[in-house]
């Protein structure tokens, strides 16, 4: 079982079949509600089954699906094991289950691809983040979102404290000395070529390249946030020697040996948090600058051809509605109807996000426009 990642997104958008089932239950960790958790996948198992006689698959797929979605829950600890949330994924050759700590709504359904926005959602949320704790006695590595934080191994060469760094430091690159004697018998140091704060800062920026040499071997997704923490002054000294893209231009001025990681992970996500909630906002405004220009529409027979074209840059969309119908690229046409079978939203957040725009997902009542189930801001 997996913990929601970037990399799972890109697999499921990737990932072309038909029937496609992705389901979203709400699970629950500890205690008697436990005992919910068994009857809610029953349910869902029989929402499948239900979905998949009204579109008119044929039986032996029927079968082989639903006997796929029981066995993925056997053992006797699978339901005695979850966090808040479950997301399954499941087509005759694919499967994939996802939990995390995250309340889903109740959801089943069956396409031609997989339904990703309850997932987009949660991403977009509680989004993993790395955490580079700065610190001259013991510097780490956190891999974090809103719900959990974990440390991340550096490999043995990799030094963390500033002793170690400047351990195997050539001796010319050490600070120059000379010892004399004073009248008093007492031995004096006098310091030669650079003032001695110029020096540590030179020092420190040389451990910190080193760091961050071994720190961008283990992130295995550039494109998520770095979050920089430490006394203020080392934040400028790191990020001067550092390669890692993404580092949040707010870092937070503390001390980490003096904070226990429930205070480090708290304080980290609210300002990761604050950062998120200003790419929202930020893709909301884009859309309303943009209105009354040829760079914005809410027209449903528009968005779903000019995702498909990469023209969407930005693709705003509410999270559970539907709208059916049928979309045709190579011929440019696109119908709504009910008996149709593409839901026109969750193919615009597909071929937005294959198109490398960005999809923000909203509830209903956060949608900036109350007119519009989805809104897209366009490239040209």
């Amino acid at each position: 079982m997996d913990l929601l990642t970037k990399e799972n997104l890109s697999q499921l958008l990737e990932h072309k079949a038909n029937p496609a089932i992705s389901v979203f239950l709400p699970m629950a960790r500890a205690g008697d509600a436990t005992l919910k958790n068994p009857i809610r996948y029953k349910n869902a198992r029989k929402r499948i089954e239900s979905l998949l006689q009204d579109e008119g698959y044929d039986a032996q797929v029927t079968e082989n699906i639903i006997t796929q979605f029981a066995a993925l829950a056997e053992g006797n600890d699978f339901f005695q094991n979850q966090l808040e949330g479950l997301a399954v994924f499941l087509s005759s050759d694919y499967q994939k289950l996802v939990q995390l700590p995250y309340r889903f709504d109740e959801w089943v359904q069956v396409g031609e691809t997989f339904e990703l926005r309850p997932l987009l959602q949660a991403y977009q949320d509680g989004i993993d983040f790395y955490i580079i704790s700065l610190s001259r006695e013991q510097s780490r590595l956190f891999r974090a979102s809103k719900f959990n934080i974990l440390e991340i191994e550096l490999a043995q060469d990799v030094p963390t404290s500033f002793e170690e760094a400047m351990k195997y430091d050539a001796p010319e690159d050490q600070l120059q000395q000379n010892t004399i004697t004073s009248s008093d018998g007492g031995r004096t140091q006098i310091f030669h070529g650079h003032t001695e704060s110029d020096q540590e800062k030179k020092n420190l920026r040389r451990f910190f390249q080193q760091l961050d040499r071994g720190i961008r071997a283990q992130i295995d997704d550039h494109n998520l946030p770095v979050l920089l923490v430490g006394l203020d002054y080392l934040h400028p000294l790191y990020k001067a020697g550092s390669d890692i893209p993404h580092i949040l231009e707010t870092g937070l001025d503390k001390n980490p040996d003096d904070l226990p990681i429930q205070d480090l992970h708290r304080l980290a996500w609210q300002i990761v948090e604050s950062s998120l909630q200003s790419d929202v906002a930020q893709a909301i405004n884009r859309y309303q600058e943009s209105l009354g220009s040829d760079k914005s529409t809410a027209v449903l027979s528009e968005i779903p051809l000019a995702a498909a074209y990469g023209k969407v840059d930005t693709l705003l969309v509410e999270k559970h509605s539907q709208i059916w119908g049928q979309v045709s690229p190579e011929e440019n046409k696109l119908e709504v109807e009910e008996e149709g079978d593409t839901d026109l939203l969750s193919y615009s957040v597909k071929q937005t996000l294959l198109h490398g725009g960005e999809v923000y997902v909203f509830d209903e009542e956060e949608m900036p426009s109350e007119k519009a189930d989805v809104l897209a801001v366009l490239r040209y």
